[in-house]
């Protein structure tokens, strides 16, 4: 009867730590999983950052060269209207 019990009791830690190692044996893909989506969306947020970066980049360049022609169509009109009066100051 002992021998039965013992035997009995055996079986079921047997089967406790399969069960034990199959749970181990997920939640080890499960981790594995994890760490592959965490590389790819750290991949994905740098990439963004740099594609920001590079946006940032072009429309400051764009600011300035936008200024740029900004400010010699004023002086350009400045110029014109100027030589307008003149020539009207002359009449």
């Amino acid at each position: 009867m002992l021998i039965k019990c013992s035997s009995i009791m055996i079986e079921a830690f047997q089967a406790e730590s399969q069960e034990g190692k199959e749970q181990l044996r997920w939640l080890a893909e499960k981790k594995e999983e994890l760490l592959r989506q965490k590389k790819n969306g750290k991949a994905r947020i740098a990439a963004a950052e740099r594609t920001l970066s590079r946006n940032q980049l072009s429309t400051r360049s764009e600011v300035f060269k936008l200024k740029g022609m900004f400010v010699s169509l004023i002086s350009a009109f400045l110029s014109d209207l100027l030589q307008m009066n003149s020539r009207h100051l002359k009449l």
